[in-house]
């Protein structure tokens, strides 16, 4: 975990990390993957925030396994439901699920579509990162799009 994670994690107030890339202006269109986690709330809303700021398009998008059960698919369109809710800009906001074998790669090629990706901060531990890797970590190093990681630490 780097410095600004660390911070992050600690700090007092939600926070949102920015992946280092020059060229964020207002954006047109607006990446939202979302896996469910406790941050997908703080990212939904930073990406009305910003959107209804620069009058951007947001496209929620939720991966899960092209061979997934019927229930995981239903819970899929149910989460994108709620957060399609939760920004509340019915007429510049879609939704979709998209079925494949990999979430990072497809969150990665998707982002070379749009001017701004936000994700939900990693919730991984040490441990697991390490072994396995972090989506948020490494959407942040490889998207094509500037990228805002939401950390809710307001559930504390």
């Amino acid at each position: 975990m780097g410095i600004t994670e660390r911070i992050a994690a600690h700090a007092d107030a939600d926070v949102v990390v920015v992946n280092g890339r020059t060229g964020f202006k207002d954006p047109a269109s607006i990446l939202l993957p979302i896996a469910g986690g406790p941050h997908s709330g703080l990212a939904a809303d930073v990406a009305a925030s910003i959107a209804t700021g620069s009058d951007a398009w947001i496209d929620i998008l939720h991966v899960i396994d092209d061979d997934a059960p019927d229930q995981r698919r239903n819970d899929a369109e149910e989460l994108v439901d709620n957060v399609h809710r939760r920004i509340g800009r019915p007429d510049t906001t879609t939704k979709w699920v998209l079925e494949t074998t990999d979430t990072l790669a497809a969150i990665i090629d998707q982002s070379r579509c749009y001017d701004l990706t936000i994700i939900g901060a990693p919730t991984k531990g040490r441990l697991r990162k390490f072994m396995f890797g972090s989506t948020n970590q490494s959407v942040r190093k490889n998207a094509g799009s500037v990228v805002l990681s939401a950390r809710n630490n307001s559930r504390r």
